[in-house]
């Protein structure tokens, strides 16, 4: 009786292992990622560098008295091409050499309070447009 519990035990144990190790040949968890993906990775990080640029973001917060307005001198020692989006008393401005121009308002009496600049990554539109009409010549000379 005593032999035969220990072959049970033994059958069990080579049937574990072997489930174990089937296991971990399909699943594979120690090998490379395969060349293709890498390649992906590269193409992905070479459009992305291609049509994106750095942004500088600085927010101004305009005061409460009654015709508070901002400097528009202090968002020109960042660079003189931007957009502004407005959101009640905070002004966002967005700069980079490939903006319009800022258009500059009068500023009576100025009452702000400006935040420190931020810089991010923005995908551009203009950047889109050129690097698919070089995508295009590109093909046109395969």
């Amino acid at each position: 009786m005593k032999a035969q519990s220990h072959l049970e035990f033994m059958i069990s144990l080579i049937v574990f292992v072997g489930f174990v190790i089937f296991i971990f040949y399909i699943v594979n968890p120690f090998s490379k990622p395969s060349a293709e993906i890498n390649k992906i990775s590269l193409i992905e990080k070479s459009i992305l560098n291609n049509i994106s640029d750095e942004v500088i973001i600085v927010k101004i917060i305009q005061g409460t008295n009654s015709g508070a307005c901002y400097l528009t001198s202090e968002i020109d020692k960042f660079g003189n091409k931007w957009i502004k989006k407005q959101d009640g008393r905070i002004f966002t401005f967005y700069i980079n050499n490939k903006f319009p121009n800022g258009v500059s308002d009068d500023c009576l009496t100025p009452d702000y309070t400006i935040a420190p600049e931020v810089k991010e990554d923005f995908i551009i539109f203009e950047d889109i447009v050129n690097f698919k009409s070089l995508y295009i010549i590109i093909v046109i000379m395969i």
